[in-house]
Formats: structure tokens, C-alpha cells, sequence
């Protein structure tokens, strides 16, 4: 791989393709790992949102941000409920 020698702008340049095109994933990366993580913390506490869940994962060694954490929780159908002020 070249890369290392020369800056991608220029390979990318020569080849007449884009820069992002050189960093695109083929495939989605596996993330069972990570559900069955975000599984048990929320199995331990059951009303943990998405901010509260990222630090937990954080504690066990994750490197993670919120929304990621929220698109996994989404797509397993864990997410809480927005708690609603009533203003007088």
C-alpha cells in the first residue's frame, strides 16, 4: 500500500477517484459484541438512557460515543421514553 509513502489526496488524485471512496467500508462492521454490552447494562439498569448507557460502557472499556449507543439501542427496541415537564 502506498498510503503510508504518499498523502491519500494525491494517490486519489492520480487514480481520478475521491477521497472518500478510498476510506469506505464494504462491509458494516459486526456489532453483536457490542449489543449483548449494551443488553446487559441495560438488563442491570433498566432505566438508564442513552447518556447514562455510554458511561457505563465507558467504564467497562467500550469506545463509544451517545449516538452510537442510540442507533443500538433504536434498532433493539430498548430506548426509554422522554420524560415530559408539565409547566404550571
Amino acid at each position: 500500500m502506498l498510503a503510508p509513502d504518499y498523502p491519500v489526496t494525491l494517490l486519489c488524485d492520480l487514480l481520478g477517484c475521491a477521497r472518500s471512496s478510498y476510506y469506505s467500508r464494504s462491509d458494516p462492521p459486526d456489532e453483536t459484541d457490542l449489543e449483548q454490552a449494551v443488553e446487559s447494562v441495560i438488563a442491570e439498569w433498566p432505566t438508564y438512557g442513552t447518556r447514562r448507557v455510554t458511561a457505563q460502557l465507558r467504564r467497562r472499556g467500550w469506545t463509544i460515543n451517545r449516538k452510537r449507543t442510540q442507533r443500538v439501542m433504536r434498532q433493539k427496541g430498548l430506548l426509554r421514553k422522554r420524560k415530559r415537564k408539565i409547566l404550571l
